[in-house]
């Protein structure tokens, strides 16, 4: 068994790889970008922790248009709630009541789609740092600037470094279900017209066994 296959058994899909080899790429990178040329360290650690957030703690699935298209969603709900988050840090009592608050929005909502649902975690991370990291609205600008660039480079991590294939794991089970339906229903009704015997009945009772 080579060490591919090793983690095949044990990641259904190389997801947990491949979002690990893009973090492995990105994070560094805007951090780098962050403190190195750009020279600020609040640009940095958005950018960076931001990246983390959007490439570790979540993973869509569907075709590339829709995962882009959802992780679009999730950029631009994060940058809210950096915002959120920045304004209710330079407080005692106030980024308490918002992470109660925010927490609760986010979960209960996961119950309108599966996107909101799978973008909770990183979502509140992104919220967390923002509300936990004491800050002037001053700061906002870096704040969500950094963020920006970790969402940029989300996307573009997404469509160009190792894309997902197209996951429709109940595809392939529904056609078979709805297969063996149809042909449990053909044998119903030949054996109800009276013609019951021969493979009719055979096929009768071999999809009773099966379902």
């Amino acid at each position: 068994m080579t060490v591919l296959d090793s983690l095949s058994a044990r990641d259904a899909g190389l997801a947990a790889l491949r979002r690990s080899c893009r973090a492995a790429i990105v994070v560094p990178s805007l951090f780098a970008l962050g403190t190195e040329v750009l020279g600020n360290s609040l640009v940095a650690m958005f950018a960076a922790f931001g990246s983390i957030a959007l490439l570790l703690f979540v993973d869509f699935g569907g075709s590339l248009p829709e995962r882009l298209a959802a992780q679009a969603w999730l950029v631009v709900a994060g940058a809210a709630l950096v915002c959120l988050g920045t304004l209710a840090s330079d407080s005692v009592w106030l980024p308490a009541l918002a992470m109660a608050v925010v927490a609760f929005g986010v979960l209960f909502s996961g119950v309108v789609s599966s996107v909101i649902a799978a973008s909770a975690t990183p979502l509140l991370a992104v919220f967390t740092l923002a509300v936990m990291v004491p800050g002037p609205a001053a700061s906002l600008f870096d704040r969500l600037a950094g963020y920006s660039m970790a969402g940029a480079a989300s996307l573009i991590a997404i469509a160009l470094l190792w894309p997902a294939p197209v996951r429709e794991p109940l595809r392939h089970a529904m056609a078979r279900s709805c297969a063996l339906l149809a042909d449990r229903l053909r044998a119903e009704v030949e054996c109800a017209r009276g013609d019951s015997t021969g493979d009719n009945r055979v096929a009768l009772e071999k999809l009773l066994v099966i379902c």
